[in-house]
């Protein structure tokens, strides 16, 4: 892997300022080798000490199993996937060595998030309005429109009680081998509750079709296996976490509007599944009810 080329200069901005990079160098030096979480062996991962230039060198994962993001997880890949984060998160649950990882995981509640996120929204609402309305409820119109100023709830919700979280955990990210789950791209880690992770996983690498009926087994799994891991949560308030965070995630489908008229045809028809679906499991989980402020 390296440093991606060829990424818009604002996209690029974004991911030096908010140390997309040194985050993923100092996961595979120092988190990888304790992780419960399978990640592949590292060859060389190291950062130019006069930029954000930054290369990682690891073992090949070709003889892996890797699902289209565009058809989602099966039934089974998506509770290998949850059982993994589980351990993950189960592992850095509220762990004294966070203190000393936050000048480079930052917490999910934050200047950099709190007042760079909105404009990121914004960028792409109008294009998802007009190219994506068929996903788009009345509700989640309104939602949309007023995202920036439901932000700070969403980050505030989503940052206890602490934990390392991948930030990025969807299908293109996963290999598999049966159950076994193999992750990669720790760019966007952070410190946050390990809920972010799970919704942002089912909101996006999960056809609704698949899920359909059975939402709730899926918050159970994670919660069961958190408890297994060691980690006792009150099943209410994972909920309560879960729903807001799909909200949040509304972000994910909306931002890859901005260039959609340029985008090849094929990448036109992913943002809209991408928006679609997270529109959809905003819905089928009645997510906007969590949120106390909301005129609905």
């Amino acid at each position: 892997t390296v440093r991606h080329v060829g990424l818009p200069e604002s996209v690029q901005m974004i991911a030096d300022s908010l140390g997309f990079y040194p985050r993923e160098i100092r996961f595979y030096r120092e988190v990888a080798p304790h992780s419960p979480v399978r990640t592949p062996v590292v060859h060389a991962a190291m950062m130019a000490e006069d930029s954000t230039d930054f290369v990682v060198v690891m073992e090949d994962l070709s003889d892996r199993t890797t699902p289209d993001q565009r058809v989602g997880a099966t039934w089974e890949q998506a509770l290998a996937s949850i059982d993994a984060m589980a351990a993950l998160h189960a592992k850095w649950h509220e762990h004294p060595e966070l203190e000393q990882m936050v000048n480079t995981f930052p917490p999910m509640l934050n200047p950099g998030y709190l007042h760079g996120l909105p404009p990121i929204f914004e960028a792409g609402w109008v294009n998802a309005q007009v190219h994506g309305a068929d996903y788009l409820t009345p509700e989640l119109v309104m939602f949309g429109d007023r995202y920036g100023e439901h932000l700070e709830f969403m980050l505030t919700t989503a940052n206890t009680p602490v934990t390392l979280v991948h930030g990025d955990w969807r299908l293109d990210n996963l290999f598999f081998d049966g159950d076994d789950v193999m992750v990669i791209d720790f760019q966007i880690s952070g410190l946050a509750s390990g809920v972010y992770d799970l919704a942002y996983f089912v909101s996006q690498s999960i056809a609704p079709e698949v899920r359909a009926g059975r939402e709730k087994e899926l918050i159970d799994r994670y919660v069961a296996k958190l408890a297994a891991n060691g980690v006792v949560r009150d099943r209410d308030e994972v909920e309560h976490q879960f729903k807001v965070a799909v909200a949040q995630c509304f972000i994910y489908g909306v931002s890859s509007f901005p260039s959609y008229d340029d985008l090849p045809e094929r990448s036109q028809e992913l943002v809209k599944l991408l928006l679609g679906r997270s529109a959809q499991a905003i819905v089928d989980f009645d997510a906007l009810s969590a949120f106390p402020e909301l005129d609905r």
